[in-house]
């Protein structure tokens, strides 16, 4: 793989590490600690760096969104990919079909967003931004999975919609809906 190359499950065999560490209140001591907390840093400099990227691809300020871009990977990575600009804004027409905001994306849009998508899937593993990618751009999701129960999330998938509270419900309000699409095999 690549660093352009994107897999939506990349990780097929392995073990889980967490990306912030637990911490155990003072009082707790032994192998069982009464309270633990975990580390979150909520707004980094990671995080603002790709919205801006973002914001300058919807601009069609293309010039400044590479920019962003390229000064990222040096800062992450410690290189600069010898690569063309233009092959941060060239992609095929079949990528409408994987990103689909409500909103119009032009071919150059199209093709340095779903490079940004990539790069904060990556960067946002295990913090939970990655759900709001997946709603505003109506993403799949498909996992690797060996049980016969689970379906991917396709684009409009009701399962997406998180669900009205139990207390609302029972004073009138309808639930969102929960069937899914029959599965696509």
């Amino acid at each position: 793989h690549s660093l352009f190359t994107s897999s939506p499950s990349p990780v097929k065999e392995g073990f889980y590490m967490a990306k912030f560490d637990e911490i155990s209140s003072s009082e707790s001591t032994g192998s069982k600690p009464r309270e633990l907390y975990v580390t979150n840093v909520l707004l980094t400099v990671d995080e603002v760096l790709l919205n801006r990227m973002e914001a300058y691809a919807m601009r069609k300020d293309y010039n400044r969104a590479i920019d962003d871009l390229v000064e990222y990977m040096q800062g992450k990575f410690g290189f600069m990919p010898a690569v063309e600009r233009s092959v941060y804004t060239t992609t095929d027409r079949a990528n409408y079909n994987v990103i689909s905001p409500t909103y119009g994306l032009t071919l150059k849009q199209l093709a340095l967003v779903k490079t940004i998508l990539d790069f904060r899937r990556k960067e946002f593993f295990q913090e939970g931004l990655r759900w709001f990618d997946i709603r505003r751009f109506h993403l799949s999701v498909r996992r690797s999975s060996k049980s016969r129960y689970y379906f991917p999330l396709e684009k409009e998938d009701p399962r997406k919609l998180l669900q009205i509270p139990t207390q609302a419900i029972e004073r009138g309000l309808r639930p969102n809906p929960r069937e899914r699409n029959a599965p696509q095999r």
